[in-house]
């Protein structure tokens, strides 16, 4: 909680509060407590949310991993 991100404005807990918001957002999802994440996950009513990635490919040590950098609402069905 006392770590702070590289810009030093946050400490790295509230840094992922701020994202996980940001996400909840954009998708248009409930993840307001941790009670009702929890009950969507077992309900799986998330499955199927239609969104956009930005994908990026990265190598490291000769190994290729894809690592998401923007996630957007999708247009098809908005």
């Amino acid at each position: 909680e006392n770590e702070l991100t590289k810009s030093g404005r946050n400490n790295k807990r509230q840094s992922k509060i701020n994202m996980l918001k940001d996400f909840q957002e954009t998708l248009q999802l409930d993840m307001s407590t941790p009670a009702k994440i929890a009950m969507a996950l077992n309900e799986q009513t998330w499955i199927g949310t239609e969104a956009d990635l930005t994908v990026n490919i990265t190598e490291y040590q000769g190994k290729f991993r894809n690592e998401v950098s923007k996630v957007g609402r999708s247009s098809l069905f908005s």
